[in-house]
């Protein structure tokens, strides 16, 4: 099953990346003593859009092992587990239902989330800081450790391996994890980026670093506390770079009112006090630390919906004022909207349900609360600004509007229908829990549309890429 996800999923979309763009090879040797002032601007600054370009290219790898790793081991095999769970039959053949779950969440957190971020920070962090990516290994270091640090750990959980595997699968994923916390490190130490965006951004990828390292240090957390780990890049490294980008992203494509700065530095440390505390609790209690591993939780729990509070509240969500918008995203916003909204839902079926004592951390709630923040608010806002920065970078419109808004409709209905699995086990009928057996179908259905949205996106050529501005809009896809 996997050797024909990788021919139908793979083949396809690795086709199609090939064509984003012809490579350029722009001339640095010219003698530019001889070239006018004007005309010696021009050039340089041509020179630094096609090495933003070369880099862009590359970053499309990324792109095409994220869509990979959740077209075969994360949502395919999240939709035949969940399936073969709430219709009690059996589509997973000899695969252990316990296996399959945590080699699904190596793949979709790893696999398509990690790389589908780093994806998007490599082509956008050079348009934000106005500086080109300068030509280094740790670029390639930084796909191919996370795409093999993150199949080996699939493949090792999938099959019930000895946890060595699992450890040689986490020794690549710090590996590439590492690699990217340099780059971005370095890239923004001096760039004119508004604060506190690089604090995010950086915090985010040492989160990275440490959730693929622990294990290393821990062997333990790969026998009986694995949740930790997605729990780490979840709200560690994922929501700080997504809160980050939403600092610069949302205000100008929404009218957000400018908030004050003055307690952004107070929003950023509560974040990562919470997450801190969220972890350790996480940790503590699936390997039976006792009543200080309780109480880390709950703590943790409700510092963090009080910090997913304050960041909406400083993002300007809940301002009635609006203001002209600077940047529009036509057929985006909705996204952006809506996964803000699930984030809501998120922080309180689990972190708030879980500090005030309502749900346990682990259990059907919890379980919502996480598929909630991971189709709900992840993949909404990574839709979303892909569909925006991607087409934006390569000079390409967006094959399809329609495919977009159904990517739209059917990640939202997914998560509705999961939320069955919470009510049926807060008492509602268990009829709804069987609903929610559909919940994976359509999310796939949702991760198919935008794969293959992307995949035809990126097999156009661009018009009039010359004469058209890095920063001006995408032509639109008329008639589709």
């Amino acid at each position: 099953a996997v050797a024909a996800w990788v021919v139908v999923a793979a083949g396809p979309f690795c086709f199609g990346a090939s064509g984003v763009l012809e490579k350029a090879s722009p001339n640095r040797c010219t003698a530019m003593a001889e070239v006018p002032t004007s005309e010696r601007t021009r050039v340089l600054r041509t020179s630094d859009d096609e090495t933003m370009r070369e880099t862009a290219r590359r970053a499309a790898w990324f792109f095409v092992w994220s869509v990979f790793f959740s077209l075969t081991l994360g949502a395919t095999l999240g939709t035949a587990l969940w399936l073969s769970l709430t219709l009690q039959t059996n589509l997973l053949g000899p695969l252990a239902p316990g296996n399959t779950r945590i080699a699904h969440g190596y793949a979709q957190v790893f696999g398509f989330a990690a790389l589908f971020v780093c994806g998007v920070a490599y082509h956008v962090l050079p348009r934000l800081s106005g500086r080109p990516w300068h030509r280094s290994p740790l670029l390639s270091l930084t796909l191919w450790g996370l795409v093999l640090g993150a199949a080996t750990a699939s493949l090792a959980a999938l099959f019930g391996a000895h946890w060595r595997w699992l450890l040689l699968g986490h020794l690549g994923l710090v590996t590439g994890a590492s690699a990217f916390a340099w780059t971005i490190t370095t890239h923004l130490r001096g760039a004119r980026v508004a604060v506190p965006l690089p604090a995010y951004l950086q915090l985010g990828c040492w989160w990275l670093v440490g959730a693929t390292a622990a294990p290393l240090l821990f062997p333990a957390l790969l026998v009986h506390a694995h949740n930790v780990l997605w729990e780490a890049v979840l709200w560690g490294f994922a929501t700080n770079w997504i809160y980050g980008m939403s600092l610069r992203i949302l205000p100008a494509a929404l009218g957000l009112p400018w908030q004050s700065q003055r307690a952004d530095w107070l929003v950023l440390a509560l974040h990562q006090l919470a997450v801190a505390s969220w972890c350790t609790g996480v940790a503590g209690t699936e390997l039976g630390a006792g009543p200080a591993a309780t109480i880390s939780l709950r703590v943790g729990g409700i510092l963090l919906a009080v910090a997913v509070a304050a960041y909406v509240y400083r993002v300007g969500f809940l301002q009635t004022v609006r203001v002209p918008v600077a940047h529009p995203m036509p057929g985006t916003e909705k996204f952006l909207v809506a996964a803000y909204g699930w984030l809501g839902v998120a922080a309180v079926c689990a972190p708030l349900a879980v500090g005030s004592g309502l749900a346990p951390h682990t259990g059907p709630a919890f379980d919502f609360a996480r598929h909630a923040f991971t189709i709900g608010f992840l993949t909404q806002m990574i839709v979303g600004v892909s569909m925006r920065v991607i087409p934006t970078a390569a000079g390409i419109p967006i094959w399809s509007e329609r495919l977009r808004d159904a990517t739209f409709f059917l990640l939202n209905v997914a998560v509705v229908l999961r939320a069955g699995e919470a009510a049926a086990a807060w008492g509602g009928n268990l009829a709804w829990y069987h609903w929610s057996a559909l919940s994976g179908p359509v999310a796939w259905s949702g991760f198919v549309a935008f794969a293959w949205n992307l995949i035809m996106s990126v097999r156009q050529r661009s018009r009039n890429t010359s004469n058209r501005s890095p920063d001006s809009p995408p032509e639109r896809a008329h008639g589709r």
